[in-house]
């Protein structure tokens, strides 16, 4: 994957970026470059060699922030730090871990780590015919920003450019399995997650796609092992003139998560965080 160098556009307003950016920022007076990724954390998280470069100083209670990938376990740490993106100045909390976040670069920026009231991915050029999707915008802390699809249990949708293709875990899979007709189609194969730990995952095929609007998403990669397990889902198309009833279990509370990818915003030219409105804008082709 190829970077780029800078924002498209930053005013008082808004802050333009495409979606595999590098951008230039000043973390406690030094320069630094940061990955732009529609995942990114709420705070600029920071490799801990650049925590060190940038002479910020942990917090003294070690409460810190942790990242459970499937077995590993990787922590962190957190501190406060000056920055500047795209001339609006900040003081406040920035994290680090003991893997690197962004090899290469300095750290990685999400949308709601910037402080502009509006932040818009270009994905490519707007094209005749396109809709907008509006959607709630949340903040999930260290997890970023996205939709809540539901609140009990919190099950999440965020948006990812940058990977190639859709990405959801094991309780997303097993309760949308049943209502969207889905099936496992091809092999198991080792997927990188983050901070360098890779996890297995297979392919699911919606018989329904997950729709809102003209924004469909029709397949995913599930992480069979995390949050639970996959043993149910079946390995080819349900009949579909079987009715398939789906149970919630109520005594279930894990996180539910599906982030889109670039397969499912193939139609889609920019998304849109608008903080002060609350909202997620999507301008996508209908499919």
């Amino acid at each position: 994957m190829a970077f780029t160098s800078a924002p498209v556009r930053a005013s008082d307003d808004e802050f333009v970026v495409e979606p595999n950016a590098v951008v230039t920022a000043s973390i406690n007076g030094r320069p630094a470059r940061m990955l732009f990724r529609g995942v990114g954390s709420s705070v600029p998280i920071l490799n801990p060699q650049s925590a060190n470069t940038f002479d910020i100083k942990p917090a003294f209670i070690r409460s810190g922030i942790s990242f459970q990938i499937g077995p590993v376990r990787v922590n962190g740490r957190n501190g406060v730090a000056r920055y500047d993106i795209g001339g609006r100045k900040q003081k406040r909390r920035v994290g680090w871990f003991e893997r690197e976040i962004a090899p290469g670069y300095d750290g990685l920026l999400g949308p709601m780590a910037i402080a502009h009231p509006v932040v818009t991915m270009r994905l490519r050029a707007q094209r005749p015919g396109e809709q907008v999707v509006t959607l709630g915008l949340s903040t999930f802390g260290y997890l970023g920003g996205g939709v809540v699809l539901r609140s009990s249990p919190l099950t999440i949708l965020q948006f990812d450019p940058i990977s190639p293709t859709t990405i959801a875990n094991a309780p997303f899979a097993n309760e949308l399995a049943g209502p969207l007709r889905a099936f496992f189609v091809g092999e198991v194969r080792p997927r990188l997650i983050a901070l360098g730990v890779s996890r297995p995952v297979r392919t699911l095929q919606f018989g329904t796609p997950l729709s809102f609007g003209a924004f469909k998403i029709a397949q995913t990669d599930v992480r069979m092992q995390d949050w639970g397990r996959t043993d149910t889902i079946p390995d080819v198309a349900p009949d579909p003139d079987e009715i398939i009833v789906s149970a919630l279990d109520k005594n279930d509370k894990r996180l539910r998560f599906i982030i889109a990818g670039a397969d499912a915003l193939s139609n889609c030219s920019s998304i849109t965080y608008d903080k002060p409105k609350r909202q997620i804008r999507l301008s996508c082709l209908p499919s």
